[in-house]
């Protein structure tokens, strides 16, 4: 099926919940964070001028959520990743809630990769050196066990991409997709994983042209895309198949 990103808009857009000023995973569910940074992400590509237009209520939206978080890592690392797509400075209790946090968060041995990813931007953005010098200490000691992981910790030190190379490639299945584990399914996320972390570190086209064939195949009539070809569309999925397309201009 050919991309029409026009589809894509629309799908994006039957998220977003006027009265919250935020977006859902359907039409009909509530939004969350989750899906407004997902929702957010694509955006940026497909209509930057619909989040401008709505930039008050989604900072509107932040505050609230920051109202009711239960300050996790991954949420206020979102929380920032918004603003910085909004161009916007992230609001007064995103600001004191964190830097409070920054001194009593859980021990590093605890945190999965993406936390400890979350928690390192974090800490890079307020500038406390201390506990940036400390993640990126533990980073090499974590196991590796997905691409995710990977790509986590090779954010903080791109030194583990490098030892990783012939992983990657080797996790790529014969429909171009990247898998889990050996033997195990493509799906788009893990797709998404292999191709950014190869955009920073290897000029080989083949592997790269596949995987975004792959994702391609992933484009579904409502103008989302699942996690496979013919798989449900998701705003997470969506938004890392967009992404993806413009970084290496696929479209």
């Amino acid at each position: 099926m050919s991309l029409n990103l026009n589809k894509s808009k629309g799908f994006l857009l039957s998220r977003f919940k006027e009265g919250e000023g935020a977006f859902g995973a359907t039409p009909l569910l509530p939004p969350t964070l989750e899906d407004t940074f997902f929702a957010i992400v694509a955006l940026k590509y497909l209509q930057p001028e619909f989040l401008a237009e709505k930039r008050l209520k989604l900072l509107n939206f932040l505050n609230k959520a920051l109202e009711k978080s239960q300050e996790k890592i991954e949420h206020l690392f979102q929380i920032l990743k918004i603003c910085k797509i909004l161009e916007i400075s992230p609001p007064e209790p995103f600001m004191t809630k964190t830097k409070e946090f920054l001194t009593h968060f859980i021990p590093l041995s605890e945190l999965p990769p993406f936390s400890l990813y979350a928690l390192w931007n974090l800490g890079m953005f307020f500038s406390n050196k201390e506990l940036s010098l400390k993640i990126q200490e533990k980073v090499p000691r974590y196991q590796i066990k997905t691409l995710e992981d990977l790509y986590y910790l090779g954010g903080i030190d791109q030194e583990i991409w490098h030892k990783h190379y012939e992983v990657i490639i080797k996790s790529q299945n014969g429909d171009g997709g990247f898998r889990f584990y050996p033997g195990t399914t493509s799906f788009l996320e893990n797709t998404y994983y292999a191709l950014k972390i190869l955009h920073e570190i290897s000029s080989e086209e083949r592997p790269i042209a596949r995987g975004l064939d792959f994702i391609r195949a992933c484009f579904n009539g409502d103008g989302g895309f699942g996690r496979k070809p013919g798989g449900i569309s998701y705003l997470t999925t969506t938004a890392m198949a967009i992404e993806i397309l413009y970084l290496y201009k696929g479209l």
